[in-house]
């Protein structure tokens, strides 16, 4: 059975601020030292698997609408990941950002979970822990 997933996004862009960019650096670093790199590929059926056709398009026409090619990526996601009974949610991040003259494309899945901490006085709190799926 189909889940649905509803997704909601921002309305502006994130400015170019502390918290997102050490978010980019963080993420860039942790796959950096990965000993296997994952990454997807593309389907050739562009109709039903259209994220390869809106990359083009953002790149090829110098597009500053990143808020339409995520929601275009998002919109893919989300009815993929319906289909799919493993599927869990989370939060997806999106950011295209420079390294010297390269431009990238970040795209990752975040879940967040429930941990435990100790205080000083060594009593017990839930913390909320972010993982990069």
């Amino acid at each position: 059975m189909a889940m649905d997933f509803p997704f909601a996004s921002r309305k502006s862009r994130l400015q170019s601020a502390q918290r997102p960019k050490r978010v980019i650096d963080t993420l860039y670093e942790l796959y950096g030292r990965r000993g296997s790199k994952s990454h997807g590929r593309f389907s050739p059926n562009i109709d039903n698997f259209p994220t390869q056709k809106h990359l083009r398009e953002y790149v090829d026409t110098g597009s500053t609408d990143f808020a339409a090619l995520t929601a275009s990526m998002m919109e893919t996601l989300r009815l993929q990941a319906g289909s799919r009974g493993a599927a869990q949610g989370g939060h997806v991040f999106f950011a295209h950002f420079t390294r010297g003259p390269n431009h990238f494309l970040l795209v990752a899945i975040i879940t967040d979970k429930l941990g435990a901490a100790l205080t000083n006085d060594l009593g017990p709190i839930d913390i909320q822990d972010s993982q990069i799926a």
